[in-house]
């Protein structure tokens, strides 16, 4: 068994980059992709909150006909060990809607953390930095 002490693996970065890329990039054209995709990389209470608000997301996405793209994602570990990380996310992201047909570009912070579930980085929270 790895000491608690122990590095969290890039395996842990990796999904958490790959949570938030889902999350920032989620578009009413390819909802159901996208959040089969996410479900896939969640777990605990942040997996069943996107379950459950599926049906409320897609009608949102939709009818704003929002599209997210996002431009540049950047995570680094900031703490953890073989069973639980916590991940920095830098994202800039390109979003339209029916509001508007020009881009607009924002970037934000995400706090996220992954655990190691059975084997697997699957990512427990995410939330973005106020």
């Amino acid at each position: 068994m790895p000491a608690a002490s122990a590095a969290a693996p890039d395996a842990a970065r990796v999904a958490a980059c790959a949570a938030a890329a889902e999350i920032g990039g989620m578009s009413y054209s390819t909802f159901d992709a996208s959040i089969e995709r996410l479900l896939g990389l969640t777990t605990g209470n942040l997996h069943d909150n996107f379950e459950s608000r599926r049906e409320s997301i897609r009608a949102l996405l939709t009818q704003s006909r929002a599209e997210a793209q996002v431009s540049a994602i950047d995570c680094t570990i900031t703490s953890g060990d073989e069973r639980t990380a916590t991940v920095h996310v830098n994202l800039t992201q390109v979003t339209r809607n029916v509001e508007s047909d020009q881009p607009r570009t924002s970037s934000y912070g995400m706090t996220v953390v992954a655990e190691n579930v059975d084997g697997q980085w699957l990512v427990s929270s995410a939330d973005v930095d106020s």
